[in-house]
């Protein structure tokens, strides 16, 4: 039985607009609530659930159907006539796949719709390591970038079931870490004792992003200056509970994901849901104000969470990322003439 701690990243390598939508389907099934987890030494061995044909007393995949077809709501396919333009996502890349690293991730996958050479040389050099798999989104004028999102969220779900115990469902600007709480994110999802818990919801803060990532990878200086976790520090509050959260979920629980809070649970577990207090653990968004208009349409809303002020990536792990970030571009691209 493999033993990954398991990464997503659900968010493919090009730009994607995204809309905030509320689903009032299946809201009396789920509970919601806040914890906060208790660390001890003991550790009580997790055991998959025994593997059955039977859900609910239908057969698995006559239930599969009914649940997709009759109580989902299927919305017509949306044609995309062109492709979004693409900006530079090398950086982004190597310092999300580092710093989830620190926090104990193992394996990743990514979504990949449209890329640049450039871009791909470092997401093939992290492949070539065995810690990235990449999964190619096909037919790529069949569908609105939003729509694509769906795809491979539904596609992260399967694949990572019976991997690992967790899986961390963020986009490439997406940062979750832990904030008082001692520990890493591996540690901390360990910690949780409740075999009912089947998703961990992390409010969002967002640090305003206001410039397009360098094209080019520069040397070491002009790599540091624009890092994102040194670059940017402007930031709105924080979210109330169940905004734009992303989630860190136990997929042999879940049926259907969504991009912010889990769809559908496998209903034989009695499933919940839980908030992770901002005091325990936060997503720092670093979000592009251009990107699909973000700021126009979004950014006054998320003012009304709070004044903006800085706030900064966390010291305790500044130094050994810019390091490790450091590392992987100059090996990747080489030395600069």
């Amino acid at each position: 039985m493999k033993t990954l701690w398991l990464f997503i990243i659900s968010a493919s390598m090009m730009m994607f607009v995204y809309h905030w939508i509320f689903s009032t389907r299946n809201k009396s099934s789920k509970e919601f609530f806040e914890i906060s987890v208790n660390i001890s030494n003991s550790s009580i061995p997790f055991l998959w659930p025994p593997s059955s044909y039977m859900i609910g007393g239908m057969d698995r995949f006559e239930w599969y159907r009914k649940q997709m077809y009759l109580k989902e709501r299927i919305i017509k396919l949306t044609t995309a006539s062109n492709i979004s333009t693409l900006k530079p996502k090398w950086l982004m890349t190597i310092e999300m796949i580092e710093h989830y690293k620190l926090q104990g991730v193992q394996h990743f996958y990514t979504h990949i719709h449209n890329a640049s050479i450039y871009d791909l040389k470092v997401i093939n050099d992290y492949v070539g390591t065995g810690e990235l798999e990449i999964h190619y989104l096909l037919e790529r004028d069949q569908r609105t970038d939003d729509h694509w999102q769906m795809v491979h969220i539904a596609d992260c779900v399967v694949w990572s079931r019976f991997e690992s115990r967790w899986t961390i469902f963020a986009d490439l600007d997406e940062r979750i870490h832990m904030s008082n709480y001692i520990g890493t994110i591996r540690r901390y999802v360990q910690s949780v004792e409740n075999e009912r818990v089947g998703s961990l919801k992390f409010r969002q803060q967002w640090v305003l992003k206001t410039e397009q990532m360098p094209e080019k990878y520069e040397g070491e200086d002009e790599l540091t200056k624009w890092m994102p976790t040194h670059r940017y520090h402007n930031s709105t509050g924080i979210g109330p509970p169940g905004h734009t959260s992303k989630c860190i979920i136990d997929t042999s629980k879940v049926f259907i994901m969504g991009v912010h809070s889990v769809t559908q649970f496998f209903p034989e577990g009695n499933y919940i849901e839980a908030g992770v207090k901002p005091s325990d653990g936060l997503v720092r968004h670093y979000r592009d104000q251009s990107m699909g208009n973000w700021g126009d349409k979004w950014l006054r809303v998320v003012l009304k969470f709070g004044v903006l002020r800085d706030t900064d990536y966390p010291k305790s792990l500044i130094e050994k990322l810019t390091e490790n970030v450091k590392r992987k571009a100059k090996y990747v691209y080489g030395v600069v003439d």
